[in-house]
């Protein structure tokens, strides 16, 4: 059964985790740390996006994410792949309103990967499930 957005409370908390630790900060960009993501986004910061004030446009509002859904419904696009549904340019200025974006949570998992150097998947296993001793409970390794 895929999570869908329960998954956010899990970047959050892993996101958070890490910030604790000194390896991520509230204040990291997506251009410091993803510089190959969209120009427009690089003054985005974590703290922005699990607020959902970035100004990324949400994936599952594109119609070619939908087409894409459609052909193939039980395999997931790769993150950036995702990414690359919610266009180049943001909503709004980051900061200035809300807008709940899926793409945020995306973006979160990536900042993860970028910071530790290790994949999205190890990190929950690392920073939530094992802490809280989910035995049973595991992340399929996404598509690269």
């Amino acid at each position: 059964m895929r999570i869908a957005s329960v998954a956010k409370a899990f970047s959050g908390a892993v996101a958070l985790s890490l910030v604790s630790k000194g390896l991520l900060s509230l204040n990291d960009t997506i251009g410091d740390l993803l510089p190959g993501l969209p120009k427009a986004w690089h003054a985005v910061t974590l703290r922005q996006l699990p607020n959902h004030t970035s100004g990324i446009r949400d994936f599952t509002e594109s119609d070619e994410f939908g087409a894409a859904l459609l052909d193939s419904p039980k395999k997931a696009p790769a993150p950036r792949k995702l990414l690359s549904y919610a266009g180049k340019m943001l909503r709004f200025d980051p900061g200035s309103r809300y807008h709940y974006s899926n793409s945020d949570n995306i973006v979160v998992g990536l900042m993860i990967e970028a910071a530790t150097d290790r994949s999205y998947e190890s990190q929950l296993e690392r920073q939530v499930f094992g802490p809280l001793g989910l035995t049973e409970s595991t992340c399929p390794a996404a598509p690269t």
